[in-house]
């Protein structure tokens, strides 16, 4: 097993269990040791979206933007930032809602089969996910 592997695992299992400020410093740990890769911002991020606290959220844009500065066809950086995005106050954050449009277009263009993209279609159905209202 790789190192990244290893790391990714590590995330994965914490993230899981519900450990998301342990899967965060994995994440970091991860970046730190073997500098800036996708996949561990997308941990890193994902870690911070699950908080769903704006302080988190903005950690978590962040984190999925330079996720996807280095790959941006990254189907879980894609998902997750929608995601995000559509779970946002519309009224706070028009921006950031105003991004899922995009985001989803851009998943559905490089893995429309994808379990991220099925799971991005269900948040997509949430209630008030157009508005950010849910």
């Amino acid at each position: 097993m790789t190192t990244i592997d290893a790391y990714q695992d590590r995330c994965e299992q914490l993230f899981l269990a519900g450990g998301n400020a342990a899967a965060r410093r994995a994440a970091q740990q991860g970046l730190d040791k073997l500098g800036p890769l996708a996949d561990l911002y997308c941990w890193l991020a994902l870690g911070h979206a699950a908080e769903d606290d704006d302080d988190h959220d903005d950690r978590a844009e962040e984190a999925f933007r330079a996720g996807l500065a280095l790959d941006g066809e990254h189907p879980g950086l894609l998902a997750g930032y929608a995601e995000l995005c559509l779970r946002a106050d519309s009224f706070e954050y028009p921006a950031r809602t105003a991004r899922a449009v995009d985001l989803s277009r851009r998943l559905k263009e490089v893995a429309p089969r994808s379990a991220e993209a099925q799971q991005l279609a269900s948040a997509e159905r949430w209630p008030g996910a157009a508005t950010g209202t849910t």
